[in-house]
């Protein structure tokens, strides 16, 4: 009787040992997978940042998949940012092909993630020349903006994009961020009208992706700046 009781206290010993192992080796593999996750995120994140002309500014959710050796072997737009350049660059980062950390042990032969990429509007070191041709622009937008309704529109803010062609024919403009109220939105489409003539870019830049921000202050509609001039030379 005491050796079957001595048998059986041996066999449950032995069930909890055998137990908190698999326990450990689960939490091994969860950590693994962390850090697996986690040097994958700081990789992107480094890419996004060294892109050499960024985007338009705003958020696309790119889905990939990752093959036991860590290669990229499918990619795709999951959400797009509503700007078709923005989109593709984001595509530039995680590309099939693109050489990741391989999977750990505990993940099957391969693995799919949604992440979101986001871009925001940089400062840019702009020449001389590009730096006078805004002040140039923002003056003839001060000029349209003078004498616009304020009293039912207070403290709106809306952002424009439109594309300046060589010549200074604007051949593209829409609301890049809404305001939220209709009228204000017809307003800005007023400001920055297709086919409005503007201030023609300097000699050999062109046709140039620009933004307009607007707000309305107290009395008055005033022009702050959104973000970078993106250039792309034709």
């Amino acid at each position: 009787m005491v050796r079957r009781a001595i048998w059986v206290l041996g066999l449950l010993l032995l069930g909890l040992v055998s137990l908190s192992a698999a326990r450990a080796n689960e939490v091994d593999d969860q950590e693994a997978i962390r850090a697996h996750r986690k040097a994958i995120f700081q990789i992107l994140v480094k890419r996004t940042e060294n892109v050499r002309h960024p985007p338009p500014a705003g958020m696309v959710v790119i889905r990939f998949t990752i093959g036991r050796d860590g290669m990229v072997t499918r990619s795709e737009i999951h959400a797009s940012s509503g700007h078709e350049t923005t989109d593709r660059v984001a595509l530039t980062i995680i590309p099939v092909g693109l050489k990741l950390p391989p999977l750990p042990a505990a993940v099957l032969p391969k693995l799919t993630l949604t992440v979101p990429l986001r871009f925001h509007a940089r400062p840019a070191v702009m020449p001389a020349q590009m730096a006078a041709y805004q002040r140039e622009l923002d003056l003839f937008f001060r000029r349209r903006i003078d004498g616009l309704p304020v009293s039912t529109f207070a403290r709106q803010w809306i952002q424009m994009r439109y594309t300046v062609e060589r010549d200074g024919t604007v051949s593209k403009s829409e609301i890049d961020r809404s305001s939220g109220l209709q009228p204000v939105d017809d307003l800005g489409l007023r400001i920055v009208p297709v086919g409005l003539k503007v201030p023609p870019p300097p000699k050999g830049m062109g046709p140039l992706e620009l933004t307009l921000s607007l707000s309305i202050k107290e009395t008055r509609w005033i022009i702050s700046r959104g973000g970078p001039f993106q250039s792309h030379p034709s």
